[in-house]
């Protein structure tokens, strides 16, 4: 069984459907995530217990990827989660990173733009046509996109390197 399958077979066995997300949510003690199709569906694990099993398919963990950027790119508040190396997949988080009952992380590749529609609310247009309110202000979240891209151009110069 090739690679693809068998993280395929890994996302079906951990509950996952076999479709990119977007956004993950607290939803009570678990997750609320919007797939890639417009669907939303809710796992009852935590965003931090869904994110490691995401990572854990790519043979880290949550924590292992938090410390990587922290020591890499030298700063630790709201450290994004790099999934996979191979395809850059990446969630960064917006409110809380650290209290599952308040969290939302954003996958950084899917974005195609932002816009703020009131003080602390904005909306984030996904590549796949779909859309979401995010309650922060656009600063916050241009900050948080920021950090994704300083960290992407950190691998992207040290693949020219190598």
């Amino acid at each position: 069984m090739c690679t693809r399958e068998k993280v395929q077979q890994e996302r079906l066995q951990h509950g996952l459907k076999n479709m990119k997300i977007l956004l993950i949510q607290s939803h009570g003690k678990g997750s609320s995530c919007l797939l890639e199709d417009g669907s939303y569906t809710v796992y009852d694990k935590n965003p931090v217990k869904l994110l490691n099993e995401l990572c854990l398919m790519h043979g880290s963990t949550i924590q292992g990827r938090k410390d990587a950027y922290s020591i890499l790119m030298d700063r630790k508040r709201k450290a994004p989660v790099l999934i996979s190396e191979q395809n850059f997949e990446m969630f960064f988080p917006v409110l809380s990173s650290t209290d599952p009952k308040d969290m939302l992380w954003l996958s950084y590749g899917d974005i195609w733009m932002y816009k703020q529609i009131e003080d602390n609310l904005t909306k984030v247009y996904f590549i796949s046509g779909c859309e979401a309110d995010v309650p922060v202000s656009r600063r916050t979240l241009k900050y948080q996109i920021d950090k994704c891209k300083e960290y992407q151009k950190y691998f992207l110069e040290k693949e020219k390197t190598v």
